[in-house]
């Protein structure tokens, strides 16, 4: 990870978001079923650590097919796919943002933008979380028969002062292992618990908003 001091360049603002959020993992203000993080709501953790985090395996399957990448992630089936056909960005915004591919010899070079801010709240780290103004540049390049080196430049003004690079060594799973269904439900009872214990809270002094 660059730089030489193996340090995210956060903007101040976003330095101090990451402290409180490393100190107040998971804090609210509950007061709607959107506040709590997408993670938690069953729907993504964003795109930006997918190739190589996830708590609960987030092993990855790359299919490659005739005009497009496929990229399904083990974790909430978050699926991508990478159009390699030359084609320019669109113009919607999505919340795994809008990829396009194209080859650099044998290296597969994805370039994704137009992200919507709605995912990674407060359970998320801060370097994780898109904002309108995310760009990531990931390369993936087979070194052996069993590894990719996985580079990904990321560049968001809102979050960082500079864009920063990271390396990652990607291994193939061994011969019979298989990409699993993902248990999460969205509506499950924990959600009224979780907004009428925020508004408890909230209760105690009206004049505050939770956090």
């Amino acid at each position: 990870m660059d730089p030489a001091d193996g340090k995210l360049p956060y903007t101040e603002v976003a330095r101090v978001a990451a402290a409180r959020s490393d100190a107040r993992y998971g804090v609210g203000p509950y007061e709607s079923y959107l506040d709590p993080d997408t993670g938690e709501r069953c729907l993504t953790d964003g795109v930006t650590a997918l190739m190589w985090q996830g708590p609960n395996g987030g092993h990855n399957r790359i299919v490659q097919s005739p005009g497009y990448v496929t990229i399904l992630h083990e974790e909430y089936r978050d699926r991508r796919l990478i159009p390699v056909d030359g084609r320019a960005h669109g113009t919607i915004a999505q919340w795994l943002g809008d990829p396009v591919g194209r080859w650099e010899g044998d290296t597969l070079v994805v370039e994704t933008t137009n992200f919507l801010d709605r995912t990674n709240y407060e359970w998320a780290s801060i370097w994780t979380r898109a904002s309108e103004s995310l760009r990531l540049v990931e390369r993936f390049r087979r070194v052996s028969e069993d590894e990719m080196e996985y580079t990904v430049t990321v560049e968001d003004p809102k979050t960082f002062t500079r864009p920063w690079t990271a390396v990652i060594p990607i291994s193939k799973l061994p011969e019979g292992i298989q990409i699993y269904k993902y248990a999460c439900h969205e509506g499950n009872r924990a959600m009224p618990n979780l907004l009428s214990a925020g508004r408890a809270d909230a209760a105690k002094d009206p004049g505050v908003s939770p956090e």
